[in-house]
């Protein structure tokens, strides 16, 4: 695979993710509703309000290392050409902090 095409793809990913806060908008303890570009977050008896543009939704029970790049994972592989295996996508919080999810 041309590796051009390979970083295009992820960029594209990353750059849905990139910078914003993520909301795992699978977990049952968190409710989230949005209204005229804002998104009402409810964490137990916390509550945040956020400008929706500075966040994203992902599908995920908990937005871990761990969760996110699974998350990576499943995307990228429904970009690439079906004579392509996607082997492994590793995901870095911070320097020193990062997960492996491996096929």
């Amino acid at each position: 695979m041309d590796f051009r095409e390979l970083e295009n793809h992820l960029e594209s990913i990353a750059s849905k993710i990139d910078h914003r806060l993520l909301i795992p908008d699978n977990n049952p303890g968190i409710e989230t509703s949005s209204q005229d570009g804002y998104t009402d977050i409810r964490a137990g008896r916390k509550r945040y309000l956020v400008p929706t543009v500075d966040l994203v939704l992902l599908p995920l029970i908990n937005s871990t290392a761990e969760e996110i790049g699974r998350w990576v994972f499943s995307e990228l592989s429904k970009k690439l050409p079906e004579d392509v295996k996607l082997h492994s996508v590793s995901v870095q919080e911070v320097e020193g902090k990062s997960a492996l999810v491996e096929s």
